[in-house]
This record gives C-alpha cells, structure tokens and sequence, in this order.
C-alpha cells in the first residue's frame, strides 16, 4: 500500500519542504547551470531576487545594507556574504518570521558560502611585478 499523506501535520510538512526546495530551485540553477556545462556563476543576484520575494523589502534591503557594513570589517567576500546572511537570520528570527523562512537562509548560506570558497585560492594573490 503506498504511504498517504492523513493528517494536517504531516500536509505542513510537506508544504514545507517542497516551499523551501522551490524557492532555492533559481540559486541551484543559477548556480549549476546546465547550459554552462553546470559551471554557472555565484548566485548572489539570485540570492537577493529570492528574498526580494520573499519578505518584499525586508530581506533584500536588510541584506544589502548588511553587506554594505560588513565589507568594511572583512576582506574575503564569502565572509561578508555569510555574515550578511547572518544579519538577515537574525532579524528573521528577531521579527517572529516563520520556521521555514530560517531554514530557507540556512541553504542559502550554505551554497552561497560553497560557490565563494570554490576560487579562494586564486583570490587575492598579487598579479603585480614587484618595482
């Protein structure tokens, strides 16, 4: 007998999980596009498009203004975007947004912070010829 889905909890649930795989659904194909040869670019436009929708100004704003702050204390970018995205998680959870808002910040982090440490290597080294 195949499973069902009965009771009320278990239709949030899924409610749930297929919002938060939908709304990363334009990060992972931004990110892995296969029309690149799945080498895509780094999904931070995508990133504020995501939140852009999500909370209307909130996210975006509050994440653009973060970075703005954070890039006067960190060098690396992949840290100022964690940080940024840390800025918005707190005022997520400080604002009473829903569960699946967090959660939704989390992933987002988490492949944010994969595509900016892929070329952290190459980063910062000097292209210049000492004088």
């Amino acid at each position: 007998m195949p499973p069902t889905i009965d009771s009320k909890t278990d239709k949030l649930v899924l409610r749930a999980f297929l919002k938060e795989h939908s709304l990363l659904a334009p990060l992972l194909g931004h990110i892995f596009s296969p029309f690149l040869k799945f080498r895509g670019g780094k999904g931070l436009s995508t990133t504020f498009g995501i939140w852009l929708g999500l909370t209307l100004w909130l996210g975006a704003t509050v994440f653009g203004l973060s970075l703005f702050a954070w890039k006067k204390i960190f060098n690396h970018e992949r840290h100022v975007i964690t940080a940024g995205l840390l800025t918005l998680l707190g005022i997520l959870i400080l604002t009473g947004a829903a569960v699946e808002l967090a959660i939704i910040c989390l992933l987002n982090m988490a492949l944010l912070w994969w595509t900016y440490g892929k070329d952290e290597s190459v980063k910062y080294e000097s292209k210049q010829e000492p004088i």
